[in-house]
């Protein structure tokens, strides 16, 4: 009797059975948020318990990496399964010609799906604006297009008028002024969840299956929650700087980088923070989840939690911010991958994966066969040892590289009002000047990281600074210890891009 009930008991890492007809899928993503500080992968407070649910009926990927902590060039690296040395987008200001080659020529998720009957959406706030550059396949986009100058100036308008911004959000103020539905402070999270159940609870009266996106901004600097939740985790008692949001003007920014100055207990205040933003966002993923269940879709939907990049916290040689430095460990880079649903196993792979190795993964679990020309791997079977290239953006403001030796130097390269231009061909979004595309490469510093070892490759105009760091001794990259492991460092070298291999 025994041996029967065990036989007729599931297996834990079973996938649950699928029904009748192919799973929806709802990826459900934010702009910033670091896995690390997720209850699900170890983080000490309660920052996540509805993603953790969903990590503990599904699949956790807790070690995935994006090549670059910039959202234009993660986002397209995911839905592509590529890199942006196969791709080619470098940086954030893309030009007209360069967003329709890309297009063109990659194979993107979204546009897959809706091939095979799907209907497809994308909504979100203005860290969704890469789906209102780039035309991957949605059906229906409905993202703020912050990035166009148009609207920066918009934003700008209704920021500093805030009360007059407040009685035309309304009906009829957004007849009168169109622009109101695109600026962030109407677009907050509890907003975006709005926009996501009314599309979902349209599409569970019609007979076809689905795949939305969802992109919040919440977790994105300023670390601006709403109440309660920036009460959550702060010290009631702090008076210090930054005490509801981090304060700071883009143009100073973009000048000098993040104060590095601050105290102990400013930096640990900016965390608390930043955890109330996670707790925010993971109230939005479990109303999310709500939603499908009352509509009758939980069950043939997977549901899964990603960012386009995570986060720098002062961590060693760090101060804020993402896609400028490859130091202080893997904050800007370490991204949540977490699914369950109909044909997700339970398990918890801790290996390193990278983000172009989701969307073959998510392909196999709604039925269909991966694309030829997809650089990413299938993590549904055994997960091999992987590597993964990563690469820093265009430098929107420097960090220094920590511990600099006498006589290094790093290569300069022009500040982003000389770099950038508003394109009015390109309905006036910011595009990287000509003959710079070149210089960014040449000055991008790149990381190859396998297992716990992370090379840190930085150009300069007298040679190179290499470091080498073993991250399960030194999460947060303090010592270089090229000089005991020079096996290692010559391993790892050779994945470096050509330009970068030759110095």
């Amino acid at each position: 009797v025994i041996a029967a009930v065990a036989l007729a008991l599931p297996r834990a890492d079973a996938a649950p059975a699928s029904p009748p007809g192919p799973p929806c899928f709802v990826l459900i993503a934010t702009d910033s948020l670091r896995a690390d500080h997720l209850s699900c992968n170890g983080y000490p407070r309660e920052t996540s318990p509805h993603i953790d649910a969903l990590a503990a009926r599904g699949a956790n990927f807790a070690n995935c990496l994006v090549p670059t902590g910039s959202t234009h060039e993660s986002w397209i690296s995911m839905l592509s399964s590529t890199e942006p040395r196969d791709h080619g987008l470098r940086h954030m200001f893309p030009s007209k010609e360069q967003v329709r080659r890309i297009e063109k020529e990659q194979t993107f998720l979204p546009r897959l799906l809706k091939e095979q009957g799907y209907r497809t959406a994308a909504i979100g706030g203005w860290c969704g604006t890469t789906f209102g550059i780039f035309d991957v396949g949605f059906d229906h986009v409905d993202v703020s297009n912050t990035q166009n100058y148009v609207f920066l100036l918009a934003e700008a308008a209704f920021t500093n008028h805030l009360l007059a911004a407040a009685f035309l959000d309304n009906p009829v103020g957004r007849v009168l002024l169109p622009e109101l539905e695109s600026v962030s402070f109407t677009r907050g999270a509890s907003a975006l969840t709005g926009k996501a159940k009314r599309w979902l609870a349209d599409a569970a009266g019609r007979n076809e299956p689905f795949f939305l996106v969802v992109v919040y901004h919440v977790t994105h600097l300023p670390y601006s929650a709403s109440y309660p939740y920036y009460t959550l985790f702060t010290d009631p008692d702090y008076r210090g700087r930054n005490r509801y949001r981090v304060d700071f003007r883009i143009d100073e920014q973009i000048q000098r980088g993040f104060d590095d100055d601050l105290t102990p207990e400013e930096r640990r205040h900016i965390k608390d923070l930043y955890d109330g933003t996670v707790r925010e966002f993971d109230d939005q993923v479990g109303a999310i989840v709500a939603a499908l269940e009352d509509l009758g879709l939980g069950d043939r939907t997977i549901v899964g939690v990603v960012a386009d990049h995570g986060d720098n916290l002062y961590e060693h040689g760090t101060t804020l911010g993402h896609g400028v430095t490859l130091f202080g460990g893997d904050g800007a880079n370490h991204i949540p991958a977490v699914f369950a649903g109909p044909g997700v196993p339970h398990r918890r792979v801790d290996k390193l994966v990278r983000s172009w190795d989701l969307a073959p993964t998510w392909l196999g679990w709604l039925g269909f066969e991966r694309p030829q020309r997809w650089r990413g791997v299938d993590l549904r079977g055994e997960v091999p040892s992987l590597t993964a290239l990563l690469e820093t953006s265009y430098l929107l403001y420097r960090q220094p590289v920590p511990d600099l030796r006498p006589g290094e130097e790093m290569m300069p390269f022009p500040q982003v009002d000389e770099a950038t231009f508003f394109d009015p061909d390109f309905d006036y979004n910011p595009v990287l000047r000509d003959g710079l595309e070149d210089l960014v490469v040449e000055t991008k510093c790149f990381a190859v990281r396998e297992g716990s070892w992370k090379l840190i490759y930085v150009p300069r105009r007298n040679g190179p600074i290499w470091r080498l760091f073993d991250l399960a001794q030194d999460p947060e990259c303090a010592r270089d210890v090229k000089e005991q492991h020079p096996d290692v460092f010559a391993r790892l070298k050779e994945e470096m891009p050509a330009h970068v291999r030759g110095r």
